[in-house]
């Protein structure tokens, strides 16, 4: 018994922690970035390696003889989010955006293609994968495998486009190609092979990468998604072997969110609180069936870690 509690004690710990790293990936843009970025007065860096030049996106926008000048963009809310392309907006903010015409998609990627800082294109990122549909997941995928390749990124920059892989669930809500990478990223062969940039700690960013694909694959909302965590629980699964048994039952309770409370859960209404979703995590593991089989698992899990 008293193991038992230990590692249900555990368990709450490490849903609070990821709880923590999930404001940062689905909700929040970590202040640090914000106010870095504020202090560089939102300027925008034409070089790959977090050089900035003095020119604003702003400004950019408004020079003569660029592509702003064909922007065909009216809506006020998109317009507003190119003037501030690296704010990231929260889910609820997410939620009340304006639907994407196939044009405004095409439009969002093309000044996303124009800014070489992954920091400064944050909010981007998010309102590609939040209404997005195919052109949407080429670019993010390329984004991860292939637009940085060789280039060492700075830790900031490497954070944001960590948040696209779990951004990239709410992508997968209606876009199979993205569900099939992220189903793909479950293999940590298919992040050593893809890895689209250099990276200090390859092998610890592979790890987290994994972590925020099981977020990916729970913020799908997809009800086949609550098999492919349940596969991931094998001993010889990649999930398992490195250790992320925490990550994997957290990221079923989000799924289970999304498919109990989708309207709420995408609206941003619920899982956003600490204490909220302390509550939450706590009813699901005690009062639902899902809950309770998952509950078991981890329980045992840990307890064969003891010995």
């Amino acid at each position: 018994m008293k193991k038992a509690a230990i590692s249900v004690l555990f368990c709450v710990a490490s849903l609070f922690v990821l709880w923590f790293f999930y404001t940062l990936t689905l909700r929040e843009f970590p202040a640090h970035y914000s106010t870095r970025l504020s202090e560089r007065g939102a300027r925008r860096d034409n070089g790959t390696r977090g050089e900035t030049s003095g020119t604003s996106g702003t400004e950019l926008a408004r020079s003569p003889g660029t592509a702003r000048q064909k922007r065909t963009i009216v809506q006020p809310a998109v317009a507003d989010l190119l003037r501030e392309p690296w704010r990231r907006l929260t889910l609820a903010e997410l939620a009340s955006f304006p639907s994407l015409s196939p044009a405004e998609e095409k439009e969002l990627i093309e000044h996303c293609r124009e800014i070489s800082n992954p920091t400064n294109a944050s909010g981007l990122f998010s309102v590609l994968a939040y209404h997005g549909n195919d052109a949407a997941f080429e670019f993010l995928s390329d984004t991860l495998t292939n637009r940085f390749r060789d280039q060492r990124l700075s830790a900031e920059q490497e954070a944001v486009l960590i948040h696209v892989v779990a951004d990239m669930g709410l992508l997968a809500r209606r876009n199979d190609r993205a569900f099939l990478f992220l189903r793909q990223g479950l293999n940590s062969e298919f992040w050593r092979g893809n890895l689209g940039w250099l990276s200090h700690d390859p092998e610890g960013l592979i790890r987290t990468l994994m972590a925020m694909t099981l977020r990916g694959v729970a913020a799908s909302g997809r009800p086949e998604a609550a098999s492919i965590l349940v596969e991931q629980r094998k001993p010889d699964s990649d999930v398992m072997r490195l250790g992320l048994q925490g990550a994997l039952m957290d990221s079923a309770f989000w799924l289970w969110l999304a498919l109990n409370k989708g309207e709420q859960f995408y609206g941003g209404e619920v899982g956003g609180q600490g204490e909220q979703v302390m509550l939450q995590f706590s009813a699901w593991r005690q009062r639902t069936i899902e809950g309770q089989e998952w509950a078991r698992w981890f329980t045992s899990i840990e307890s064969q870690r003891e010995h």
